[in-house]
């Protein structure tokens, strides 16, 4: 099995801007670890996150909102906090290496969204 490192600066617009990570370990709409432990000098390292790569200033910089999480959330629920411009979700093991993603993950992305502000969220970011 190959492992890749992101190459995210194109795919976030080609002005370079400040790269923010989120990861996400908990699916609390599901009650499912994913992972804990991610970073390199982490002590414990078991599963994976999903990476959830974003422009860092995109309320600021002038970032159109994304729509395609809002369309992607559907039914599903709301999405409470407005993200705006392009964001990359990547299945990220513990040697901060990628996998293929998978509609599973894709899934943990969507609950991520529709979560994210509330108490339940556990979140971890990375600037």
């Amino acid at each position: 099995m190959t492992y890749d490192r992101g190459d995210l600066g194109p795919l976030l617009r080609l002005d370079n801007p400040p790269k923010g990570t989120r990861h996400v370990e908990h699916n609390p709409i599901r009650a499912r670890q994913l992972g804990s432990g991610i970073a390199l000098w982490a002590r414990k390292k078991a599963g994976y996150a999903i990476a959830l790569q974003h422009r860092d200033m995109f309320l600021t910089d002038g970032s159109p909102l994304n729509r395609s999480i809002l369309a992607s959330v559907g039914t599903s629920g709301t999405v409470p906090y407005e993200w705006c411009g392009p964001v990359i979700a990547m299945r990220m093991i513990w040697s901060e290496l990628y996998e293929d993603i998978t509609l599973a993950d894709f899934r943990h992305a969507l609950d991520y969204f529709i979560s994210y502000g509330t108490t339940a969220t556990k979140q971890s970011n990375e600037s």
